[in-house]
């Protein structure tokens, strides 16, 4: 919770890549993975559509925010010339499309049906609620995105958002299959049940001090029975809290904070008390002033997209190794696919050192002799400045 402000330097970092034309003739495919083609065309197609939403960039920029806890946002999209993209940007892009079509291989090998329109449908719905959640922890932000998921996607491409859902779909029956877990709305709602205090609504109150020693001496003084209201009252340096004795608020799992208030807190009983937890502000103590099962019904969502996050970190070792072993190659003009022992993806080409790019002008008649009066008339002028 005290850590969903996001301060960064820069949502939107200008880089030097190489551009990647839009017009340019190029060859049918943009790669190839285990035998299987990926289309020029259709990443050509996906990247415009993308480029030429704002609202689903913005989208990108808020996921970019999040993944990196604030430290980076979407990097240039843009080349240096009108109708280029940048490489890093078509990087991106490749990534997902190559890692798509890995999962596509992964479930026909596995012998996983392909996704039903039950299933579709429910893809659509996690996709939907992933990108509300995403776009909830930049809200009241200056990265705040326009329009929520739904008229997100609807403003992009029937194709491109069919891809996406199925891509939904396919990396939930992959993740679930590797950590050997079931996602039908029973095991959902049987999950549910086993762990109805990780969906608890969550009522907390903190006191803000600048700094940690001052947060030790406080919670010495909570240890030892002092009463956290009070104390709130008397050493917050927060307000609005301060003034209703370090009431902060209730959150339940549909609050766009919750799971930063859960990371905080944790399992802590009632009355229970965090050790000072960095703030932008300094340092808070976080006390649980109460905890109220949530009823499943509404929950389901939240609760698949739950376990399905935790499939996801059960099956780190096998994603990490279809990356690693898939065989791809990529057209130059995108990158080189790359596999080291800390990661594999696709590396964006590099920018070529300025020593080899060529002196265009020199080679005009006369230029030499107009820039050495330019810059000579430059030096003059700085001189009499």
């Amino acid at each position: 919770m005290h850590r969903s402000a996001l301060a960064i330097v820069s949502a939107i970092v200008v880089t030097a890549a190489v551009a990647i034309g839009i017009g340019f003739a190029a060859p049918s495919n943009a790669a190839v993975v285990n035998g299987t083609t990926l289309p020029t065309s259709v990443v050509q197609s996906d990247l415009d559509a993308v480029a030429g939403n704002s609202a689903y960039l913005c989208y990108l920029n808020a996921s970019a925010l999040v993944r990196s806890n604030g430290s980076a946002g979407l990097s240039a999209v843009s080349g240096a010339s009108a109708g280029t993209y940048s490489s890093s940007f078509v990087s991106l892009w490749m990534n997902q499309e190559i890692t798509r079509t890995l999962l596509e291989q992964q479930a026909a090998a596995a012998g996983l049906p392909a996704p039903s329109s039950a299933d579709l449908a429910q893809a659509r719905i996690d996709l939907t609620s992933s990108i509300d959640s995403t776009l909830a922890q930049v809200a009241g932000s200056q990265y705040q995105c326009p329009v929520a998921a739904a008229a997100l996607l609807g403003g992009m491409p029937a194709a491109f958002v069919e891809r996406q859902v199925t891509a939904q779909a396919l990396s939930e029956a992959f993740l679930a299959r590797s950590a050997g877990i079931s996602i039908t709305p029973a095991a959902v709602k049987a999950y549910y049940e086993a762990h109805t205090s990780a969906f608890d609504k969550i009522c907390i109150s903190g006191i803000l001090v600048s700094s940690k020693t001052t947060a030790q001496g406080i919670k010495a003084q909570l240890d030892a029975g002092a009463d956290f209201a009070t104390l709130a009252a008397q050493d917050s340096i927060d307000a609005q809290s301060k003034a209703n004795g370090g009431a902060i608020g209730c959150f339940d799992p549909t609050s766009s904070q919750y799971q930063s208030v859960l990371t905080d807190v944790g399992s802590l009983a009632v009355g229970g008390v965090t050790d000072p937890l960095p703030s932008q502000s300094g340092y808070v103590l976080l006390s649980v002033t109460s905890r109220t099962r949530t009823p499943f019904s509404g929950l389901s969502t939240i609760v698949r997209r739950t376990m399905v996050a935790g499939a996801a970190t059960k099956s780190s070792a096998a994603i990490s190794t279809l990356l690693h072993t898939a065989d791809v190659s990529v057209n130059p003009r995108y990158g080189t696919w790359t596999a080291t022992a800390a990661s594999a993806g696709l590396v964006p080409p590099a920018s070529p050192p300025a020593a080899s790019i060529p002196n265009a002008a020199a080679n005009v008649p006369g230029a030499a002799a107009s820039s050495s009066s330019a810059s000579s008339g430059a030096s003059s002028r700085a001189a009499q400045g």
